[in-house]
């Protein structure tokens, strides 16, 4: 397939609005550790600045003020999954690390691959969709719009199409996932707002534009 991008020492660090800044600085391996505990937790999808406190090991203070960032209508829970799909996606920010790219995709994949089929159906894909890009334009800021459920069950259509799948019927392989990911983001993506540009959520040149300001 496509060559992944090189994300080593080229992926810059990201500006990310402050309560998400200390994830950019966890590893992969945090990343998949804090999904892990959250499936062995019993937790429900909405957790709470308490609980996220408890997965994450960060203080009380980080922990409220990441809720109230990613909370809709002055909610105390927030979308557990969205929360960890952006974790996976900032972590490791800077590091000399060879290409991460594919790792990360693959754990977003499992995220949401809730029977360990290493395969999810059409709405899960569109949930996953929504529940990452939701979560990235919270943590860039910069008064970027998420995608709606409606865009991102587009997105998931035309995943569809490209591997000649039967909406009602089939599901998407995680090697497909990954494999159509890496061709959107295409090979010179070095940051997180060069992943909202590539899928169209950030304008053109946006990543151009922060990587001059840091």
């Amino acid at each position: 397939g496509p060559s992944p991008p090189s994300m080593g020492a080229t992926w810059s660090t990201p500006e990310l609005v402050k309560p998400f800044r200390p994830f950019s600085l966890w590893s992969h391996e945090q990343s998949e550790r804090l999904l892990t505990q959250y499936q062995t937790s019993n937790l429900f999808f909405g957790i709470d600045a308490r609980e996220l406190a408890y997965l994450t090991g960060e203080s009380a203070s980080v922990s409220n003020e990441v809720v109230a960032a990613l909370s809709k209508d002055g909610s105390t829970r927030i979308n557990a999954l969205s929360f960890i799909l952006g974790v996976i996606a900032v972590a490791d920010s800077g590091a000399a690390a060879p290409s991460l790219v594919e790792p990360k995709l693959r754990l977003m994949f499992r995220a949401f691959d809730f029977n360990d089929a290493r395969a999810i159906s059409l709405d899960e894909m569109t949930i996953l969709l929504y529940s990452l890009f939701e979560a990235l334009v919270a943590m860039v800021g910069r008064g970027l719009v998420a995608p709606t459920d409606d865009d991102c069950e587009a997105m998931t259509k035309a995943m569809y199409r490209r591997f000649s799948k039967r909406a009602e019927r089939d599901d998407v392989r995680e090697d497909e996932f990954v494999s159509w990911a890496l061709e959107k983001l295409g090979p010179r993506v070095a940051s997180v707002i060069g992943v909202l540009e590539a899928f169209a959520i950030a304008p053109p040149g946006a990543a151009d534009a922060a990587a001059a300001e840091c």
